[in-house]
């Protein structure tokens, strides 16, 4: 596959970043981002509001309150990780480093930044992957006060504790080797110095009179999510099979949340029902059986009036004997 194809394929998976932060942006009810608010535009972190439904009746919370969660389900609790194409470790791009785990072992340096830079030493090539060690020294070359010039040294060993082939000069191309050697200008403090391999090394508090020291290590991450080569491109596809089961992982967790929620639709109909039953039967009349009550009520009524004149009229008809 040529440059212009890859090229072609890097601009689709950006376009595809895009859309995937946007739905992560548009995906909101009741005022919460259901996929993760991040916290700057286009973030891997941010917040991952729950989003409550009462559920039963009475107090919130416990039994009658249901947390909803897609993002604090998906990553584990705490770690306020969002669904964004950062967060799912598939931003696509022509060379993506990082540095992590920075640590100053020793530095006699006021300030110390290890920053990723683009390649541009094609004789080093990127550095692989792992974790390094930097070893930094500076010292007076030549001159004094405000004439003094400094010279700075800068080693980079990997894990095994072996010398890494590195840029000879700290600028763009030239040559390589094990160590990087540069003068610093009387008067400047500060310098820039990119080592060939995707890092670059920036130091401040220089002095120029005496010596100095620092002893830094870190972990470098190395392009990860480009298509620039086979190997690239097939780690990519590995973390986009891995954003799609964290994905799936989603889709299985709002399937059960709505199955739970219709449960709890029919259960609590059913004991809307029962309570409107009970309601009525407490305060409203069966005007059927009130209206038998009452026909049966003057049955009786009538029955007795008419028994009672029965009663009234026998002593007459007895008295009716004798005359």
């Amino acid at each position: 596959m040529g440059s212009e194809e890859r090229q072609a394929i890097l601009e689709e998976l950006q376009a595809l970043n895009d859309q995937i932060d946007a739905e992560v942006g548009q995906a909101k009810w009741s005022d919460k981002y259901l996929l993760g608010q991040p916290s700057t535009e286009h973030s891997a972190t941010g917040t991952n509001d729950d989003l409550n439904f009462q559920i039963g009746f009475g107090t919130t919370g416990g039994a009658n309150e249901l947390a909803f969660n897609i993002a604090g389900n998906v990553w584990s609790s705490g770690t306020q990780t969002v669904f964004t194409a950062a967060g799912l470790d598939v931003v696509a791009g022509n060379t993506v480093r990082s540095v992590s785990n920075f640590a100053t072992l020793s530095t006699d340096y006021s300030k110390n930044v290890l920053a990723t830079t683009a390649v541009n030493n094609s004789t080093v090539g990127q550095f692989e992957g792992g974790h390094y060690t930097l070893e930094i020294s500076t010292s007076n070359y030549t001159g004094s006060g405000a004439t003094a010039q400094a010279q700075v040294v800068i080693r980079l060993r990997d894990s095994n504790g072996d010398l890494v082939t590195i840029d000879a000069d700290g600028a763009d191309g030239g040559d390589t080797a094990t160590a990087l050697t540069t003068i610093l200008s009387a008067g400047a403090t500060h310098i820039e110095l990119d080592l060939g391999g995707g890092l670059v090394v920036s130091l401040s508090g220089i002095s120029t009179s005496s010596s100095e020291s620092a002893v830094w290590s870190f972990d470098f991450t190395e392009a990860g999510n480009s298509v620039s080569s086979q190997g690239n491109a097939q780690l990519f596809m590995e973390k986009i099979d891995t954003a799609i089961t964290r994905v799936s992982k989603a889709l299985s967790y709002i399937g059960a949340m709505q199955n739970r929620l219709s449960f709890q639709e029919a259960s609590l109909s059913v004991a809307k029902t029962n309570t409107l039953a009970s309601y009525n039967q407490i305060m409203n009349a069966d005007m059927a059986y009130e209206q038998l009550e009452a026909t049966k009520l003057q049955i009786l009524q009538q029955t007795a009036t008419a028994m009672l004149a029965t009663a009234n009229m026998m002593p007459q008809n007895v008295l009716a004997l004798f005359r």
